[in-house]
């Protein structure tokens, strides 16, 4: 997906006034990940066919258009994501549409909040091989995740994240070596 915004960025900016689709790629060109600006000019359309994205792309450009409007300002809530207000910040990322529970563990993980772990398919996984939690199931992965990293408070995410690419490189070998056209080795989907 992340990939998908990056060309979609670079072909944004070749293509100035004319279609997104029909300007000329390289295969192996990359753009940046768009801003907030970018993802408006691309819009929901572009968003849904290039990344399939589905219903979220939507929100993804609700979330731009905020952005652009200046009615969510993203460097006053970085701003705000201390150790002091981390649950004011918390809260008003969970009262955006579209933004569930790895979502805004992502994003507060990004402005460097790191109290949240971000719990999908790959964190239960990770704490089953890693803890021997057999009974970690989706419904009880965020107060699992909650309970083993606790100790950690308030830089939970970090340990899990450096928990996880130690599992990896155990796995892969160093990922700063590990070759971009085996990325896709390290999700979720290509682990168990």
């Amino acid at each position: 997906m992340a990939k998908s915004l990056c060309e979609l960025q670079l072909q944004l900016t070749r293509s100035k006034g004319q279609n997104i689709h029909e300007s000329n790629m390289q295969n192996d060109e990359v753009g940046n990940f768009p801003n907030s600006k970018e993802l408006v000019e691309i819009g929901e359309t572009n968003l849904k066919e290039h990344c399939r994205l589905g219903m979220r792309a939507k929100y993804i450009i609700q979330l731009a258009k905020n952005v652009e409007s200046g009615t969510l300002s993203l460097e006053k809530l970085e701003k705000n994501c201390n150790l002091y207000s981390y649950q004011d910040v918390h809260r008003r990322l969970s009262k955006l549409k579209g933004f569930g529970p790895f979502s805004i563990a992502t994003v507060l993980m990004c402005m460097g909040c790191y109290q949240k772990v971000p719990a999908d398919s790959e964190t239960k996984r990770h704490i089953k091989q890693v803890y021997g939690i057999s009974s970690c199931k989706s419904l009880t992965i965020v107060e699992d995740a909650e309970q083993i990293y606790m100790k950690y408070a308030p830089f939970q995410s970090i340990v899990f994240w450096f928990e996880l690419l130690q599992s990896y490189e155990k796995k892969y070998g160093k990922l700063s070596e590990l070759d971009e056209s085996n990325y896709h080795t390290i999700t979720g989907s290509r682990i168990l």
